[in-house]
């Protein structure tokens, strides 16, 4: 191999190390390059101390939920139908004690009887921007209906479990 080919060759692989370290250095592109880095875990916002009664939560790791629910759920509300309870992710270790709620779009009004909102005054009002913390078995009996006849409100579910 000759000396010029054997420079080509070093600055080649210099260029891909440099180029890989950028994307794993910004956090950007690490899907693309999984092969060679285990990409970092998704984490939500951390629920507030005392969450739920428990001293410390957190959000459950995906690999441990056994029903294929999302431990991160999103939900479309309209006005005109009010929204089921969301499909509460069952863990191999621990339980789902919570859930943070951030209502994005529109404001929603909802209940936690298991009784849907029928109007713009039933229920507890949110507006958009908003978070609503729902504990234990209300996650079950939740239900929302958009405030305004506007635009679906979007409902972010954020599950928290005090085992990992």
């Amino acid at each position: 191999m000759s000396e010029r080919n054997a420079l080509r060759i070093f600055m080649a692989s210099l260029y891909v190390f440099i180029f890989l370290a950028a994307l794993i250095f910004t956090g950007q592109g690490l899907r693309i390059i999984n092969a060679f880095v285990v990409p970092e875990p998704v984490y939500a916002q951390t629920a507030p101390a005392g969450f739920c009664g428990f001293a410390s939560v957190a959000t459950p790791l995906a690999p441990s939920v056994t029903n294929g629910a999302a431990v991160n759920a999103s939900q479309s509300v309209a006005n005109t139908t009010a929204s089921a309870a969301p499909t509460i992710p069952t863990l191999t270790a621990g339980n789902i004690v919570g859930a943070l709620v951030y209502v994005e779009q529109t404001g929603i009004r909802y209940r936690v009887d298991g009784t849907s909102p029928s109007g713009t005054f039933d229920g507890s009002p949110l507006n958009a921007g908003q978070t609503a913390s729902v504990c234990g078995s209300d996650m079950l009996t939740w239900r929302a209906i958009a405030s305004s006849t506007g635009p679906n409100a979007i409902l972010r579910w954020n599950f928290y479990t005090t085992g990992r």
